[in-house]
This record gives C-alpha cells, structure tokens and sequence, in this order.
C-alpha cells in the first residue's frame, strides 16, 4: 500500500453509457486545496477518478492509503460498492466519501453510517476544509481512534460502535479561498476527453430554503463568490482545452446579482475571442428579474431564462418554503427574453405536499400562458439532506412513495478479480393526502402532451395565429390533451400507449425487490420490468425524432375544430401553408444531413422576425424556401453522439429551438 498516494473519485455509471458526462469540478476543488493547504500538500500524490474502469485498473497497479469517493443520487450505490471491495483488499486503507446525498436528521445519520460500513468517514456539508482537516490529523498517525479522540470538525462516523456527528464546520468566506482546479491542470485530462461537459462555479450557495431541496438547509443560504478575474482566467484554460461546446455554470440562481453581469460579460469575451462556449447551460434567478434580463441581453441565444416556479398554487408553495415571482411577471420576463433572442425554460415538480391534479394542470397552463418555451416537467424525489426527506414531513401530507431505477444508473463493473454490481434507485412520491395515484398517472399524461405539444417552440407559430383568434394557448393544450385518443394517428398513439405502460412499470413498491431484480436480472428483464431510463425524455425524443410529421399534422386538424368557421374559411390556405412550413423546419431537427425547398405563398422569414405576431404576410408570388442547419448548430449537435438515443441526451441539455433548420429564400 502507498500511504502516501491519495485517490479522489467522482464515478459515474458507464454500463449504458456515460451517465454524467461533466467534468468532475469538485474533487478537483478538493485536490487544489489540499494541495494547498496541507501541511502535507508537498508529500502526497493526489489522483482524481471518474470512469470505473479506470479507478479499477489503476487501484491494482498502485493501491493507495486514502480513497475519497462522492455521494449524489446518481452513484451512490456505485461508489459504495466499490468502497466496499477495496475494504476487502486492503482493509487498512481509510475510505471516506462526502456529499449531498446524505440524510439530515441524526437518527438517520447514524442509521446511514451503520448501512454503509465501508465508509470510515463521511464529511458533511463543504469538503475541502473538512477533507484537508482530516488527511492532517490521519497522515502523520493513521489511527482512527486517534483522530477520533483529538475531534474532527465536519466529520462524521463510528469508531467502536459509537456514532460521532460533529457539527459542521463553517462554510469558507470566498470561493477564491478554493485553488482553481482548472488553472492548476489538475482537470485536463477530463476536458480532452470527447463528450465530457466543462463545469465551473461562479458563486456557492442559495438564499432560498425550499424543502424540496438538498440545498434548502440554512447552512447554504449565504453566497459565497469567486472574483471574476478567477472565473475569465479558469474560462480561458478551458476554452483553449475543451473539445465540447458547452459550459455548465453550476450556480444556483445565476444573473440574481450584480457580478453576474460582469461574469456574463467573460463569457461573451470567451465567445468572441474563441468561440467557447456556443450554449451555457445555468439555472437563473427567480428574483432581481433587470439583472437577470442585462445577462440574458448580453449572452443572447446561448443563455435561457428559465423560471423554476416547481408549482404556482400558494398552499403548496407555503407547505415547501417557496416563494416564487408574480405569473404577471413571469410573462414581462418571458416576452423580454424573447426580444433579446433568448429561449425562457420553467420547471414544475409534481406532488409537492398539498398538491392536487387540478393545481398542477393549472401550473402547467400558466406557464403555457406566460409564453414559456420550455416547460419541465419532473416527478417529486425524496432527497437525502432534504428537509422534505424527514418523517415530519412524510407523516404529515400522508405521502405514499415508490422506488424506480434511476435512468441508465446501473451495471456491473469488474474490480480485481469481482464484480461490483451497482444500481442507483431513487424514491417518488406517487400520492398524497389531497392527490391519488389515478391523478399522479393522468398528470403524467399531461407532461407528454405538453412536452410533445408545447415545449420548445414546435409548434410556436400555430399557437400565435390562434392567439390572435383570441384562442388562448391553455385551451388548444387541453382540448388536445383531452382528445388525444380521438385524435391521434397510429405514431403517436403507440407512443402514448407505451409511455403509460412505462410509467407505472417503472414504480416498484419493494425497495429490496427492485434492488433484487437489478442484481440477477439479464438486461431484457430490467428493461422490461424496471425500465431504467428517463421516461419522459425518452419519450420526448422519440417523438422529435421520428414524429414531428404526426405532431404537427395532429396539432392543425386540432386547431381546425377550434377555430370560428368563418376564421377557418379564410386562413385554410394559409394554414395549410403554415403546416408545411413547420415540417420542413422542424422534422429531424437533430439530423442536420437533411435539407429541404419548396414554394410558399407567405412571406413566413419576415413573420418569424417578429415571432408570427402579426397577420399572414402574403407574397405578390410564390416563392421558394431553403430549410438547412447552420454550421453552428451542426457543431452544437456535434457534442452528442448521432441517432435517437444522442437526441434524447442532447435535449435536456440544449435549447431545441436553436437547432431548428434555418430559412432562406432561395
């Protein structure tokens, strides 16, 4: 064993593709400080892990004194199963881990602690002092009982049966107290990988305390920031690294505060000088809307809005700590967004405590309303360091949970001479004590309607001709959720059929038979009875993929029946015209070998620079349109793999509407 070597691993699951495919910033923050203020920073190597198959290989050339792995929902069972086989091969190597993924009550703490023996020591809360802290009082004796007896601030463990929780340790005052990882070259060999995502930091912490959310607890709500030389130096060494196009900026409610601005302004410079990034991927504000819009104004096309509402019924909101912006707003910022070519994006949880089916439509419809490109719609998850993960809360709204796999998060990956075989399950909340199951189906139903109806832009331009028909977009969105089964051809009501299926076969009551299934089952089996994808981004996909056709032909006969007679006596050429229109521009959106020309009557580029809000233009003479992708959009495509399953993994990273074929006359 090399007592003086250090591993740090951020794993993600790989059996099924490479699950999360950013660069691993926080290991590398925890490295940097280390290094840095360690008194023994100079002595120790310090090697940083993310593919298993890597550690793997690695761990039997040189076994290390020290293993520190992450704890997210989305690897916890990954890296404890390989703790625990390194425990078999060399118990006397200390294990640690550390992260959100971490309950917050002390009973289940300690609970925690005993269901996971080979983690010798957890670190809650920030990791970088708590880990440094912890190597010095381990490396000069390495002896636990030691360290336990001189105390380790934000440390917690058993040692001889005994549970110790310390608390915390205060959160640093400056994230420049936090070597860049980046400046050092510690994350270089991830940025050269093809497909590996750039993660950054400009600010740590929420104001907010939603119960919801790991994030929630006090502890996070002051800011803590990094100056913005930092930040343009660390953009700088990416961009001239990276072989992607994106940028995830890992802030929680980015362009709330006035640095936000100057940051907004280093990334146009990046984008100016070097092209990076073409698309910045960040959840923004839900106050302080002028400072968001200057960032937005500023970063165009590449920023979007987006608008976390996760519910917008009072009661519910109350129930979770949440305070979110006026739906008067909401609509001020969306159309602002918009004149400054940017894509809005909300989001939506579903069965929040208090929740009804009836609320959550009319979430949904407001934000259709409000004129939101995007709206996300995800089920509610019990988190781990969340407040509304307690048994007070559990009790109280008489919530009634099942488990399900978490999307592509299982696997088995060889490790010295074994196998570890791990599987991420996650817990939803299904019902409640003002919501049925029945309710949690049809409200599944209602987030593919309006994610294949809706969201991103597809039919944008048919939803502006109603508006000034004085057919608001809530009404056309429910009369064709409510007619689906009448109105749907074969594509899409296959689809439909099947993404039923798949959401309620995907919810197991049994934790431990879930659990026992992913273990002995082949891979026909787990799909087959545990799914084991992101339902509703698959179905998503699929949809753009391969029936944007059916979307839109279903979606105009819709509108038809909607619309006065006389209305529709006099717009029948146009709308035929319209359909055709959006076909072309929008059919494969992500295959960019596809182009198209027809004639068109209607002078549908200058209706587009003012987003369709105007009467149909129509043209002295046909004339004839080129639909093609930009070489732009092609290198923004170029980040994911080609075929279905790339446009299933592009689209919750990208803003869609920006891959749509560009129109020119010809």
């Amino acid at each position: 064993m090399n007592e003086n070597l250090i591993y740090l691993c951020d794993l993600t699951h790989t059996a099924h593709g490479v699950v999360s495919e950013f660069v691993p910033y926080g290991i590398g923050c925890i490295k940097s400080y280390f290094h840095t203020h360690s008194r023994f920073g100079k002595d120790v190597e310090v090697k940083l892990f993310k593919y298993p198959a890597d550690l793997a290989a690695s761990f039997e050339r040189d076994m290390p004194g020290v293993v520190g792995f992450s704890n997210y929902v989305w690897n916890h069972s990954l890296s404890h199963g390989f703790a625990q086989r390194i425990k078999e091969l060399a118990p006397d190597c200390l294990v640690v881990a550390g992260g959100p993924n971490y309950p917050l009550e002390a009973e289940q703490r300690e609970r925690w602690l005993r269901e996971h023996p080979a983690y010798d020591i957890y670190t809650a809360g920030e990791g970088e002092r708590a880990f440094t802290m912890m190597m010095d009082a381990w490396l000069p004796t390495r002896d636990k009982k030691a360290m336990w007896e001189r105390g380790l601030p934000g440390c917690h463990g058993l040692e001889n049966g005994k549970a110790h929780l310390d608390d915390v340790i205060p959160r640093q005052d400056n994230l420049d107290d936090f070597p860049s990882p980046y400046l050092a070259g510690y994350l270089d060999d991830f940025l050269l990988r093809p497909n590996s995502i750039p993660l950054v930091e400009a600010a740590r912490g929420c104001p907010f305390t939603c119960a919801y959310c790991e994030r929630g607890s006090v502890k996070w709500t002051r800011i803590t920031r990094k100056s913005v030389d930092v930040f343009e130096q660390e953009l700088a060494s990416i961009s001239a690294k990276t072989k992607s196009t994106i940028l995830l900026l890992a802030d929680s409610n980015y362009g709330m505060y006035p640095q936000d601005v100057e940051i907004a302004r280093v990334i146009k410079r990046s984008q100016d000088s070097a092209g990076y990034p073409l698309y910045v991927s960040v959840s923004t504000g839900k106050n302080a809307e002028d400072n968001i819009l200057k960032c937005v104004e500023i970063l165009g096309d590449s920023l979007p809005l987006t608008a976390a509402v996760q519910s917008l019924a009072p009661d519910v909101l109350r129930n979770v700590k949440r305070q979110n912006v006026s739906t008067d707003k909401l609509i001020s910022m969306a159309k602002s967004a918009h004149a400054r070519d940017s894509i809005t994006r909300s989001e939506v949880i579903l069965a929040l405590p208090g929740d009804t089916r009836e609320k959550h439509f009319s979430t949904v419809f407001q934000l259709v309303d409000a004129g939101m490109d995007l709206i996300l719609l995800y089920t509610l998850m019990l988190l781990d360091g969340s407040e509304l993960n307690t048994t007070t809360y559990k009790t109280r709204y008489r919530m009634q949970t099942r488990h399900r796999l978490s999307h592509r998060c299982y696997g088995n990956y060889p490790f010295a001479g074994a196998t570890v075989h791990a599987a991420e399950t996650e817990e939803a909340v299904v019902a409640l004590d003002t919501m049925t199951f029945d309710d949690y189906l049809e409200c599944r139903a209602l987030a593919l309607t309006s994610s294949i109806f809706y969201s991103d832009e597809i039919i944008y331009e048919l939803y502006a001709f109603l508006d000034r028909q004085g057919i608001k977009a809530s009404a056309f969105l429910r009369t064709v959720h409510e007619q689906r089964d009448r109105l749907m051809p074969s594509g899409l009501a296959d689809l439909y059929r099947a993404f039923q299926y798949d959401t309620a076969q995907e919810l197991w009551d049994d934790r431990e038979a879930l659990k026992e299934l992913l273990r002995t089952g082949d891979e026909e089996t787990i799909r087959t009875k545990a799914v084991g994808y992101n339902i509703l981004f698959s179905y998503r996909g699929q949809a753009f993929f391969e029936l944007v056709d059916e979307i839109v032909h279903m979606a105009f006969n819709a509108a038809r029946e909607l619309l006065p007679a006389e209305v529709l006596a006099n717009a029948n050429d146009y709308l035929h015209e319209l359909e055709r229109y959006v076909v072309f521009k929008k059919r494969s959106p992500f295959d960019c070998s596809l182009t198209f020309s027809d004639s068109f009557n209607y002078d549908f580029p200058a209706m587009e620079e003012c987003r369709f809000d105007t009467e149909p233009l129509k043209l002295d003479a046909p004339r004839v349109l080129d639909f093609r992708h930009t070489e732009r959009q092609a290198a923004l495509l170029g980040s994911f793999e080609p075929g279905i399953e790339g446009a299933k993994r592009a689209m919750p990273r990208l803003s869609v509407p920006k891959i749509y074929r560009q129109v020119h006359w010809a």
